[in-house]
């Protein structure tokens, strides 16, 4: 009797009181040639099968992360929503590049990890500042940074927090520059702008 079936022999009283009933007639090159019930009442085993009787739910291992091609303008002491026109992937249709790009919505339940970098173009002037948005009014985490204290003025602003969010609420990446003037946000890459969220319980 080789390993397997050695392994095999010890689970199998175990292995009917976790998954309800198992058959295995026996193993062949490492594989159960049985057949497996989960939940199944009534219905006979059948050689090589697997037998399932209730739901099967989606992984809860859910994200997306997204960004721009393109810089965006920023106006001079004003907050503005970041808007995000590609994504480096979408598992749960949290972003939509047609209706409302400058959003995450979320679709399941559950707690998740939310995150975004931008990085403003180089200018010593006034301040600059990022939060995660809520539903439109709710900040639920913000950062800020005077330019002064960077070199060359350039600004890189990187930004996190984890919420537990509830089906068709939405996540808005606002950001504000008091440069004296416009001021872009700019499009470099996977690095800026980008927006994400990770569903993790």
């Amino acid at each position: 009797m080789d390993d397997m079936e050695k392994l095999v022999k010890k689970l199998k009283p175990w292995l009917g009181v976790l998954v309800g009933k198992c058959f295995a007639a026996g193993v062949e090159d490492g594989r159960f040639s049985g057949g497996v019930w989960i939940g199944a009442i009534n219905q006979p085993p059948v050689a090589g099968s697997l037998c399932l009787e209730g739901s099967i739910l989606k992984s809860r291992a859910l994200s997306a992360r997204v960004r721009a091609t393109a810089s965006q303008a920023i106006p001079n002491a004003t907050w503005t929503v970041l808007l995000f026109d590609a994504e480096h992937w979408d598992d749960d249709s949290l972003h939509s590049l047609v209706g409302n790009p400058e959003r995450l919505t979320i679709r399941t339940a559950g707690v998740y990890l939310i995150a975004v970098q931008a990085r403003f173009a180089a200018n010593p002037s006034g301040t600059r500042e990022v939060q995660i948005q809520l539903n439109g009014t709710t900040t639920l985490v913000l950062a800020d940074c005077l330019a002064s204290t960077q070199a060359n003025g350039l600004v890189y602003l990187n930004l996190a927090t984890i919420w537990k969010l509830g089906s068709d609420d939405y996540l808005r990446a606002v950001v504000y520059q008091s440069s004296g003037a416009a001021l872009n946000v700019e499009s470099s890459g996977a690095l800026s702008p980008a927006f994400m969220a990770a569903r993790i319980a």
